[in-house]
């Protein structure tokens, strides 16, 4: 399977483990990854839209928690050993 460099960067991140977390209020729909966790106060790096889709489209990412404000995310199986 082949990946672009951003779904490589944020597939090797989650690796390294950083959290993948995404908005559910009304007036965001931000994503985005962070250090330590999400909620944590590490570094942070944005993933756009078309990213996360595709990542879940590949079955890479999958839903680990759904809360408000933020739906978390982390890898399947296949995204653990997906060659990057």
């Amino acid at each position: 399977m082949k990946l672009s460099k951003t779904q490589s960067t944020v597939i090797k991140l989650m690796r390294e483990g950083w959290e993948m977390g995404r908005s559910t209020s009304f007036n965001d729909n931000r994503i985005w990854l962070q250090k330590n966790g999400i909620g944590r106060g590490g570094e942070t790096f944005e993933v756009r839209f078309n990213t996360y889709s595709a990542l879940g489209n590949r079955e890479l990412i999958k839903l680990k928690e759904q809360r408000f404000p933020t739906s978390l995310y982390e890898l399947t199986e296949i995204g653990k050993m997906v060659t990057l």
